[in-house]
């Protein structure tokens, strides 16, 4: 049992790093960037931010939910021992 919970809290804490980068990803300009030859490129288009910050927001959620009720389960019956 303690292996099991040590596994869902580092989940849970790659869970939140991931949601973290994703997030800064999001966040990022994308004004243009510098090419190699050291020109500066800029991109037409762009995405969606708001609906691509509710999808990881909904997905992350959604699976720390899991995450936390295993934990729960996990550490009561640990407690039931």
């Amino acid at each position: 049992n303690y292996l099991k919970e040590l596994e869902l809290k580092n989940k849970l804490n790659m869970l939140d790093e991931v949601e973290s980068s994703l997030m800064d990803l999001v966040n990022t300009s994308n004004e243009g960037y510098i090419s190699e030859r050291g020109e500066l490129e800029r991109w037409v288009g762009g995405v969606d931010k708001n609906s691509i910050t509710k999808t990881i927001k909904s997905g992350v959620k959604k699976t720390r939910k899991k995450l936390e009720t295993e934990l729960n389960e996990t550490e009561q019956s640990k407690e039931d021992n």
